[in-house]
């Protein structure tokens, strides 16, 4: 996503399990997708949509946390004035698939 920006805290994406911190400014969305691990992450800054797979949309603050289990179908973006800084853990190496169509939302 050009609005993301990121960085490897530990692991490697590449290989197994990761922590990535990420940045996105307000307005900032990354549609629908998945993922083939695990995801879970915990806001450090600013407001962040969350919406996955027939559950309702949720808004986290600092400390709000997620969980999204692989091949689920999930989406956020940065409701926030300012900068939205997350931590995204995966238990698995990171791979993304983007859903063109999510009509079971």
């Amino acid at each position: 996503m050009k609005c993301l920006h990121s960085a490897v805290e530990t692991g490697d994406p590449a290989k197994g399990a990761s922590t990535i911190i990420l940045k996105a400014p307000p307005n900032c969305l990354v549609p629908w997708h998945y993922h083939t691990a695990d995801e879970q992450l915990i806001v450090v800054e600013g407001s962040v949509r969350t919406e996955m797979d027939k559950m309702p949309a949720r808004s986290l603050g600092p400390g709000g946390f997620a969980a999204m289990p692989g091949k689920v179908k999930h989406q956020f973006s940065c409701g926030a004035k300012s900068a939205c800084v997350l931590f995204v853990s995966f238990n698995k190496p990171y791979d993304i698939f983007w859903v063109k169509d999510n009509k079971s939302k």
